[in-house]
Order: C-alpha cells, then sequence, then structure tokens
C-alpha cells in the first residue's frame, strides 16, 4: 500500500491560520509526496514525477521534473529534464538552461 502524503497543516502553519486541526484540505491527497512551501510554491511528487502547488493546491507548474528541487528566496528553483538541467522562475519558465 502507497501512502500518500499532504502538506495542509505544514502550509496552515507557515501562512500563519491557527485554525490547521480544522481538517481543511489545502493540497489534495493525490501526491506522493509533498514537501513545505517556499516562497509561496511547494514541492510535490506525483508518480515520480516533481512539479510544484501554489497554498491554495492548485497546480501551478505540472509534475514533468525528475528530480527537482524547493524554489529559494531568490523565486528560481532547479530542475532537471529529459538528463538535462536548469532554472526555472515560479511560473515555470526556464531562465537558467
Amino acid at each position: 500500500m502507497k501512502v500518500k502524503f499532504c502538506c495542509c497543516a505544514v502550509s496552515s502553519l507557515l501562512l500563519g491560520d491557527n485554525n490547521f486541526m480544522s481538517g481543511s484540505e489545502i493540497v489534495p491527497f493525490i501526491y506522493d509526496y509533498a514537501h513545505a512551501f517556499s516562497v509561496g510554491l511547494a514541492l510535490v511528487r506525483q508518480n515520480g514525477w516533481w512539479g510544484y502547488v501554489d497554498k491554495t493546491g492548485k497546480e501551478v507548474i505540472p509534475c514533468i521534473y525528475n528530480p527537482a528541487w524547493s524554489f529559494t528566496k531568490t523565486g528560481l528553483a532547479a530542475v532537471c529534464m529529459e538528463g538535462k538541467c536548469g532554472f526555472i522562475d515560479q511560473t515555470g519558465k526556464e531562465v537558467i538552461p
């Protein structure tokens, strides 16, 4: 049995929500793994591929990378695709090939 992770409690804490135990779901339970939010986006893994969701749970950058890392304070994240690595911005645009 594969366990699904959700970062709803983590995201609520980072948002300053004092009612994080309310059971409200921020990120749907469709991801294999989820990291904490960094500069407004959380790194998530689905079926072995990585992408990013915002604090509403919307997938803003699709799970097409393998591997990928969380966004830094500069607003960039390191990602790899088809054996090539570079950096993307928070919209998913390649900024450093």
